[in-house]
């Protein structure tokens, strides 16, 4: 398969997937929202606790304890959006049926816990980089010199670099991983590097990260289309704040689109291996 027709296989798919069945899409919309009903309760609890910015250290744990159900709950929630993804890059020339919702949350689960400790060095990079830059401003004014906070940007700098790149060289590893796991319905093949490595060898290390580069610049273009668009819609008086709203729910809408066409790429990607 050439490198140009993953992206468009990967949107015929897609599309005929969704389009032939709104009221799949529908069930998506809707399952890919449900992540912020904690994050609105959360907000909620905290207005009605009286939650300040001079009450902040005082009531310290009921916003640990807040957060840290906030998290579980849209670890949970997520689960059955994320566990469709998984069926999307099954093999299936078609898009598949909702499955058992119960078979939806369990391969939703599986997959954030493949994701998370795929990228737990990255994410400890960056908590590592905040606290390091942020602890010698606690030590006190006489710590907030020029000095301290040229060295406190260029260790963020540092750090967030390091995150990055180690992020974009796992995430080589975890999508072969992830279709693997999907594949097979097993997590440890999601982390047998030396198949992994067998099945990037066998696609190409060149063609694979071209088709992934690819698939980031299309990503990207989107994004920076409906930013522009919003940045200009948004300085009409009045008309701008209807018209910002409608992109809005077209970026709702589109959400499911663009995370199945994300995962059947990574799909086709896997298919293209040559047979061991």
């Amino acid at each position: 398969m050439d490198l140009g027709d993953i992206p468009g296989n990967a949107f015929q798919y897609t599309y005929s997937g969704l389009t032939g069945k709104p009221a799949t899409w529908l069930i998506l919309i809707i399952l890919s929202q449900l992540c912020y009903i904690p994050l609105i309760g959360f907000v909620i609890v905290m207005i009605l606790a009286g939650v300040r910015g001079d009450t902040l250290m005082a009531q310290l744990p009921l916003i640990a304890a807040g957060l840290a159900v906030m998290f579980l709950l849209i670890l949970l929630l997520s689960s059955f959006y994320e566990g469709f993804m998984v069926h999307v890059m099954n093999k299936d020339p078609e898009l598949p049926a909702f499955p058992d919702p119960w078979l939806l949350f369990g391969s939703g689960i599986r997959y954030t816990v493949i994701y998370f400790l795929y990228f737990l060095i990255p994410m400890l990079l960056v908590l590592a980089t905040i606290a390091a830059a942020v602890l010698p401003l606690v030590n006190g004014p006489s710590t907030n010199t020029t000095a301290t906070q040229m060295e406190m940007m260029l260790t963020m700098l540092g750090g967030f670099a390091l995150a990055f790149l180690s992020a974009v060289i796992l995430s080589l590893f975890w999508i072969i991983g992830i279709v693997r796991f999907a594949r097979t319905g097993s997590v440890s093949e999601a982390f047998n590097f030396s198949g992994i490595l067998s099945t990037i060898g066998r696609i190409g290390w060149g063609f694979y990260i071209m088709a992934l580069l690819i698939l980031a610049i299309l990503l990207i273009v989107f994004n920076v289309v409906v930013f522009v668009i919003q940045t200009i819609l948004g300085i009409i008086p009045l008309i701008g704040v209807v018209f910002t709203l409608i992109m809005l729910l077209i970026q709702v809408i589109l959400g499911p689109f663009i995370a199945i066409f994300i995962h059947r790429y990574f799909s086709i990607l896997y298919d293209c291996a040559e047979p061991a």
